[in-house]
């Protein structure tokens, strides 16, 4: 069969910001993971929209032949994609440290120390609202599931900005240190924070009103609001994980094996597991009914700063200090793919709603 002829060269993010970059993908059929035309990297320094140098990657499992019998094969190792040098490409002019995607997979946003945040049209790749932070750079962002307001995390504040209208809406004060992370429910009517201040807040939405406040075990580094709105989980500093009630505010488990800070955690699209990635250059899968320890996966060689699922639960992909990004099956508990180049750390990672989309 034929197959299209696929440019491999590395694409140029423009520093007018006018101008459209262009964005790749991270395209998975079946056992497939290749880089196709839409490949899309990112790494702290470099900007969110980079590209990478390969093109049609594959990891998928030769087909056995249909003569007698034979031992399982053996699944083939992982494999590592490099990406061109692009310390030159900037979408931000400082550090990237946040990305989301909206849930139904039209926007990309991206926060940076350079007190800005940026929202991109997906797959297009097309600049629509810069916002400019009011308290100094952006930690953390997320996008409700209505599309239409966008939180940001940052010095001691929060941020509520409305998508619409591109204006801010409200500054929600309360936090005593940076805020290292956000979280909107899926249902839209709260917002969770997280900071140095070892606390968690949760406030009401659209409004921003104070609901109430959680203590916590250490810097809270990450949280994660389960598909049903039921349970608030977050990572934190002192290596736990720790798994709060929305509805009572109260905490219901702690969960210990981490050797390291808790940098990210992420709730399975089901919400019966948990990852959580850590400064023990680890990944540990959990099960969030029995509140125990599922699989580690190892790769790594310095902190992972995050991890996302893919929406059918099969794939994590995980960002790390050791400038790769990892692409792991959670069916097999294995390393798929690596991606190398990035010139400095990997703070950020998320998965578009079908999948076919990496932004970091």
């Amino acid at each position: 069969m034929n197959q299209e002829q696929k440019d491999d060269s590395l694409k140029r993010v423009p520093a007018n910001e006018e101008e459209q970059p262009e964005i790749y993908g991270v395209a998975k059929q079946g056992e497939v993971f290749a880089l196709d035309r839409r490949t899309f990297l990112g790494g702290l320094g470099a900007g969110i929209l980079v590209s990478a140098s390969a093109c049609s990657v594959s990891s998928k499992r030769p087909t056995p032949e249909p003569e007698s019998p034979s031992p399982k094969a053996e699944a083939q190792p992982p494999v590592e994609v490099r990406s061109q040098s692009y310390d030159n490409l900037k979408a931000h002019t400082d550090d990237v440290n946040a990305t989301a995607i909206s849930s139904d997979g039209k926007l990309l946003a991206s926060g940076s120390a350079d007190e800005t945040i940026k929202v991109w049209s997906m797959p297009q790749g097309k600049l629509l609202k810069k916002f400019r932070g009011r308290s100094g750079g952006v930690n953390a962002i997320a996008i409700g599931p209505d599309h239409r307001l966008l939180a940001a995390g940052g010095m001691k504040t929060i941020e509520l900005w409305s998508l619409t209208e591109g204006k801010l809406q409200t500054l929600l004060k309360g936090h005593s240190e940076p805020v290292n992370t956000v979280a909107i429910s899926p249902d839209g009517q709260f917002l969770a924070s997280g900071s140095d201040d070892q606390t968690i807040k949760l406030w009401s939405l659209p409004e921003g009103r104070p609901v109430t406040t959680l203590p916590g075990q250490g810097g809270v580094n990450s949280i994660a609001i389960s598909p049903d709105n039921n349970l608030l989980i977050s990572g934190n500093s002192n290596r736990t994980i720790e798994i709060y009630s929305m509805a009572e505010g109260k905490l219901l488990t702690t969960l210990e094996g981490h050797a390291g800070a808790v940098n990210s955690v992420v709730i399975s699209p089901d919400g019966k597991s948990l990852a959580s990635g850590s400064d023990d250059q680890t990944i540990k899968l959990w099960s969030l009914a029995r509140g125990e320890l599922l699989n580690t996966l190892t790769g790594h060689s310095r902190a992972v700063n995050s991890v996302a699922i893919s929406p059918d639960g099969k794939s994590l992909v995980s960002g790390g200090d050791d400038d790769t990004t990892r692409l792991w099956s959670l069916t097999e508990n294995r390393l798929l793919t690596t991606f190398m180049g990035q010139s400095e750390s990997v703070r950020s990672v998320a998965i578009s709603p079908d999948g076919a989309w990496v932004g970091c």
